[in-house]
């Protein structure tokens, strides 16, 4: 029997800033058909444009979250994000998943040891910030990670990989290494995707004119497998 969706297209994502490119993206082929569930956990929101509803802890644990999500006709996964990785897997059998990775999310299964990722530089500085950042294990988390348990939530990365249609990596060469490290019959088929268009987002306001200078953009946010050290480093040892 063939799955009878809304015609609406599910998102389920992070507080993360890269959202509202999406849903600009998104809206423009499929006007008024996207909805977006964000996974928020902290006080700021970094989503600023994008009409979404707020999913906790909470919400895995009942079923009506798991009912809502087979009303649609797929379900686009923004970074396969631990929480999200329970829902998919406790998710019906019937439901599409469609994967746009963010690198971060499938990172482990390519290099078991993360300090391959790093370069000399970063490295070293990697080691000097290695102490344990205390945990917290006050009640309520206690609480919640036994509801959860009961619950039978499982949030193994290769079962919700495994639950994937189609997946988008960032560089188009990382998709035959991730399906080379997950090793399965089931794996996704690949697609092409970008967060933000040249004339919406990226080059918005520029459009026509010519950009110089010696300003260098090294990576996309402050975690260490950018290499920051090694290239600025790189970047010192040669006269610009």
């Amino acid at each position: 029997m063939s799955k009878i969706g809304n015609g609406r297209i599910l998102h389920l994502a992070i507080n993360e800033k890269f959202i509202d490119h999406a849903y600009i993206s998104f809206e423009n082929v499929a006007p008024n058909r996207n909805d977006f569930f964000i996974f928020f956990d902290e006080h700021t929101s970094y989503i600023k444009h994008t009409p979404h509803r707020v999913v906790r802890y909470r919400d895995r644990l009942g079923f009506s979250l798991y009912r809502e999500i087979t009303s649609y006709d797929f379900v686009v996964v923004h970074s396969l994000h631990p929480f999200w990785r329970s829902v998919i897997n406790a998710a019906p059998a019937n439901v599409v998943f469609v994967w746009l990775g963010w690198g971060y999310d499938y990172y482990n299964l390519l290099y078991s040891v993360p300090q391959q990722l790093l370069l000399p530089a970063t490295q070293k500085l990697a080691r000097t910030d290695t102490a344990p950042a205390a945990e917290s294990w006050h009640w309520p988390t206690k609480i919640r990670l036994l509801a959860e348990t009961l619950r039978g939530l499982d949030a193994d990365q290769r079962h919700a990989v495994q639950r994937m249609a189609l997946f988008s990596p960032v560089l188009p060469n990382e998709y035959p290494l991730v399906r080379t490290a997950v090793n399965s019959s089931r794996f996704p088929a690949v697609c092409q995707w970008n967060y933000g268009s040249l004339e919406e987002v990226l080059l918005k306001g520029f459009l026509g004119r010519q950009c110089s200078g010696t300003n260098v953009l090294l990576g996309n946010s402050a975690s260490t497998t950018s290499n920051h050290a090694d290239w600025l480093q790189w970047l010192a040892d040669r006269p610009l």
